[in-house]
This record gives C-alpha cells, structure tokens and sequence, in this order.
C-alpha cells in the first residue's frame, strides 16, 4: 500500500519537464528535484532537544534554563565572557569558563549581537547601545520565504491529501501510535525542487 506520494514518481516528472535530478541540493550545485530532507527517527521529528539534549541531561557539565529569554552577551573588551538572561522577572547573569556559543536562529541571533554591542554603529548608537564592534552586516540581507500552496488532481489515489479525511486520518493516527510508521511518520512532503525562473540566472531563485 502506497501512503503518499514517492520521490521517485515525482523524479521522473520533474525531467520529463526538463530539469535536473540532484542527489544533493546542499553540496555544490542546488538547481534541480531531490527527495526531501527530514530528520525523523522511530516516527518521530529528530529535534535538537530529542536527539542532543535528551541523551545529554545526566552529565555533570550540562545545565538547562527553562523560561529564560537571553537579553544580551557580557564582554570584557571584545571578549565575550558570559550571557544575561530574563527569568522569572529578574536578570540573571552567567560567566562562561571558556567560551561563549550563540545558536539563536537567524532572527534571534542578529538581535541578542545588536543589543549586546554588535552591528551596525549607528543604529546601536540610536538605541543608547554602547558599540562594541561596528559590525553593518549583522542583521542585514535577511530575506522572507515566500511560500505559495499549489492543489493538482491525482490519476491515482498516492497524495497526501486523501489521508486528512476524518475517518483515515482516525486510522493513519492509530497505526502512528502504535506502530511509529505510516502516513503520520512523515513530513508529508516526498521531494523538494530548486529552480530558475530565468535562463540568465546564474543560481535558482525559487
């Protein structure tokens, strides 16, 4: 039984179509349909907190903060040497032994540096922000993912789509929870493709 739609059917009508398969849209060259990166163990999304944290919360040198929202990173100088953080409606203050790792996404990361003295002068001058480093880049170039929702009919019952009515959703939940497989295991996307919407164009743009 075929629960949705496969790469391989999908592969072979982007060629037919004229574009490229690619076996790796993170190496060198990302033009092209390739199957759909997922990090999914036992039918489960594969997070940071389940695959990294969650075996690591015993050890001796590791400590978790809930609730607490960073506001800014303490420097000696140009060296950073620990973090503030809101908690609980008070700040907390935490010196780092040896270095200092900021994973904040892209949002997150650019303004934790701008409030913590990092970026552009001006504009941390303008918000009272003492400059450590005049850095115009940071914070700068970040673009929006556009995403636009596309429905086509299928010859054959293989999409997603048939699996959200009420009663096989009741029976793909079942089987996801007691099996950890199925139609509920995946991310219900089979393949991705990166493309140019102009020949001139020297890498794709959608």
């Amino acid at each position: 039984m075929r629960l949705y739609l496969d790469d391989e059917r999908l592969r072979r009508a982007a060629e037919a179509a004229g574009h490229p398969h690619n076996d790796d849209p993170n190496g060198e060259r990302q033009e092209g349909i390739s199957r759909m990166d997922a990090t999914i163990g036992e039918g489960r999304r594969s997070s940071t907190a389940r695959e990294y944290l969650g075996p690591a919360l015993h050890r001796p040198n590791l400590m978790i903060r809930t609730q607490a929202l960073i506001t800014r990173i303490l420097f000696e100088g140009h060296r950073a040497v620990g973090v503030e953080y809101a908690r609980h409606g008070q700040l907390e203050r935490v010196r780092a032994t040896r270095e200092v790792l900021l994973c904040a996404g892209s949002y997150n990361s650019p303004q934790i540096l701008m409030r913590s003295g990092i970026g552009p002068a001006d504009e941390l001058r303008a918000f009272d922000i003492p400059v450590v480093l005049d850095a115009p880049g940071v914070g700068q170039n970040l673009s929006e993912h556009s995403n636009f929702i596309n429905f086509y009919a299928l010859k054959e019952p293989i999409g997603l789509t048939r699996w959200l009515r009420m009663d096989r959703a009741a029976l793909g939940g079942t089987r996801w929870f007691a099996f950890h497989d199925g139609v509920f295991a995946s991310n219900g996307a089979a393949a991705n493709i990166f493309l140019r919407t102009r020949a001139e164009l020297d890498r794709p743009d959608i």
